[in-house]
């Protein structure tokens, strides 16, 4: 578990982070999903194709379990990363 907000982020922006699943076939999609800690708890997002899930990059979160070998049989995804200022 993480969080992308470190000393190199000034105080004035936020993180807007994201991820995109990028296999039709995943496998145990709960476990392989996106994990936040909420309240102390573990929180899941399924992993599910094609879905996009876009969140504070401060929060504390993690991937899920990967698998594979290979491209056709693996955790496939697309992140994303960008910093706004609060302000505009």
């Amino acid at each position: 578990m993480h969080s992308d907000d470190d000393d190199r982020v000034p105080s004035h922006t936020m993180i807007l982070a994201g991820v995109i699943y990028l296999n039709p076939t995943p496998i145990n999609p709960l476990e392989t999903g996106t994990w936040f800690t909420i309240d102390n708890q573990i929180k899941k997002i399924e992993n599910k194709y094609n879905r996009l899930v876009l969140y504070d990059g401060a929060d504390i979160h993690s991937a899920g379990s990967a698998w594979g070998d290979n491209w056709d049989d693996c955790r496939l995804t697309l992140t994303i990363s960008a910093t706004f200022p609060l302000r505009f």
